[in-house]
């Protein structure tokens, strides 16, 4: 069992610390487009986050009603 539990636990270090496509699209739009650039892409990718959560969140609610 703790064997299983270090190995998923290395597994989620890895996944998490990993950069991934939203990462890459914010360093490449603050290099090109500045700080600025950077900030709104940052604030779009998190605009997109919280309307994804909504959307999961009302249907799950739906789901247990």
């Amino acid at each position: 069992m703790m064997a299983e539990a270090l190995a998923f636990l290395s597994v989620c270090a890895v996944v998490i610390c990993t950069p991934g496509p939203d990462t890459a699209l914010t360093v490449r739009n603050s290099i090109v487009g500045g700080r600025r650039g950077g900030v709104l892409t940052a604030a779009g990718i998190a605009a997109g986050q919280l309307v994804w959560t909504v959307a999961a969140s009302v249907g799950i609610a739906g789901l247990l009603q």
